[in-house]
């Protein structure tokens, strides 16, 4: 059986950690709460929904980050073994020449985030189609002339387009090809 625990400390709620396929839970949550500690806050484990995300088998990199296909998450390697974390609301993980970590929507490649996204009234065509929202793996949906919009989200590890023809929740690898945002 796989499972999927969350890590929060308590001081830095950015400090989250996923740890999925875990087959000795009591090894992996110590080395879990021995890596929290040395983010230097202090830690409470619990159980969280198994998650669909595929952590990799070996690290990539043994002191470096590096991106998931979904821009707002990264891995870190601790004793071996890939962590998978994610960026704050509204900020996205980069890796380059310069930057190592998450940045703010506002200092990303425009292709790669939706700035300044703004609802339109559900008349016309704003009901015959989702919207975009700022939330990248959210849109807006008009139920009916003149309601408010409703916004909703796609389901896990899926991210809404409207460009180029597509329209819908699709996988991360797609968005990052129509959006013209390159892999990290």
């Amino acid at each position: 059986m796989t499972d999927s625990y969350l890590l929060r400390c308590a001081s830095d709620k950015r400090a989250t950690v996923r740890i999925s396929n875990v087959r000795h839970q009591s090894t992996i949550v110590n080395k879990t709460l021995t890596s929290c500690y040395q983010l230097s806050c202090a830690a409470s484990l619990y159980l969280d929904e198994v998650s669909t995300t595929t952590v990799p088998a070996t690290c990539l990199f043994e002191d470096e980050m590096w991106g998931d296909e979904d821009i707002r998450k990264f891995y870190f390697c601790f004793d071996n073994v890939p962590i998978l974390s994610e960026c704050e609301e509204g900020y996205y993980f980069v890796k380059n020449a310069t930057d190592s970590g998450c940045l703010p929507a506002k200092l990303m490649n425009p292709a790669c985030v939706n700035l300044d996204v703004t609802v339109g009234p559900c008349t016309g065509n704003n009901l015959l189609q989702p919207q975009v929202s700022e939330v990248l793996t959210n849109f807006w949906l008009c139920r009916e002339e003149g309601a408010a919009p409703v916004e909703l989200t796609c389901p896990e590890d899926q991210v809404f387009i409207k460009q180029d023809g597509y329209l819908g929740c699709f996988d991360w690898q797609t968005y990052r090809s129509v959006r013209g945002c390159p892999a990290q």
